[in-house]
């Protein structure tokens, strides 16, 4: 494991980042425009991942969440862990809720005050590094 992660665009300039979330691995889009207004929820699973983790999730409610959109919509959350694959003390538990991408959210990072999220525009690279 390591105590910082430099992840590279792709050729769509999005980055994704591998994850365990409650257990299991998927690569998720970080997607700055995926929020809650409480910025509770961190990631957003597609209804067949989501519906493979979502037993081992507790508390589940539903949450109104929006998309790059601006949309607002209800969807089913609970609280699960999620970890970056690779990443010393990234672990922490947020709401996972269903949804129609496998999305990273700005509120993920929010949990990790110990973490620096940096962008470099021009190397197309986005660092997460434990301060």
């Amino acid at each position: 494991m390591a105590l910082e992660l430099t992840i590279a665009a792709d050729h769509r300039n999005e980055y994704r980042i591998r994850t365990l979330v409650a257990g299991r691995e998927v690569d998720l889009l970080v997607d700055s425009g995926f929020t809650q207004s409480q910025c509770l929820v961190g990631v957003e699973l597609e209804a067949a991942s989501y519906d493979v983790v979502r037993l081992r999730l507790r508390d589940r409610f539903d949450i109104q969440v929006q998309s790059g959109g601006g949309e607002l919509r209800w969807t089913e959350s609970g609280i699960g862990s999620v970890e970056v694959v690779g990443l010393d003390s990234s672990l922490t538990y947020t709401p996972v809720a269903r949804g129609a991408a496998n999305l990273l959210g700005v509120c993920y990072f929010h949990r990790l005050p110990a973490f620096h999220l940096s962008w470099d525009l021009a190397a197309r690279t986005m660092t997460l590094r434990r301060s």
